[in-house]
């Protein structure tokens, strides 16, 4: 039997970031950043690029696909201290593991990177003690734009 501490670390493996739905690279940012069609929240953006799939790709192992790929960008130029950006970005991570953002639709492939407005930047230059929940909203309005924009394709 699981004492209560390996339950946890058992859930919170499962419900992870994998590697897989992580944007890494300088040319995949610059490959979307090119022509993206930006989302806007309270105190999040959102770049996104989209495909549309036109029939499931069975080449591919589902074990190592992930249909929405996220990366996270904070400005050197609004937040100048490291710390203060990997936390702003840990806060951000954390609200996008918890909401239902990973499964946008099964006919589209979003890649989409998400930055904070300048009231978001705002937000943390007068609280910088500000606490995780804080991006859900924005992460549930931009999660619906997001369908909206794919149904409508």
């Amino acid at each position: 039997m699981l004492d209560n501490s390996e339950s946890k670390n058992k859930l919170r493996k499962s419900e992870a970031l994998t590697k897989h739905e992580i944007l890494r690279g300088h040319d995949v940012f610059q490959k979307i950043m090119r022509k993206p069609v930006v989302y806007y929240g309270k105190y999040l953006k959102a770049f996104t690029d989209v495909k549309k799939i036109s029939q499931r790709d069975y080449s591919k192992s589902p074990l190592f696909t992930s249909r929405v790929k996220v990366g996270f960008i904070i400005a050197k130029k609004k937040v100048r201290k490291a710390v203060n950006r990997n936390r702003i970005k840990r806060l951000m991570k954390e609200d996008y593991r918890k909401s239902d953002f990973r499964e946008v639709t099964d006919t589209v492939e979003a890649s989409l990177i998400l930055s904070l407005t300048d009231d978001g930047y705002e937000l943390f230059k007068n609280n910088p003690k500000t606490r995780s929940g804080i991006f859900a909203d924005d992460l549930k309005l931009i999660s619906d734009k997001l369908k909206n924009s794919a149904n409508h394709k």
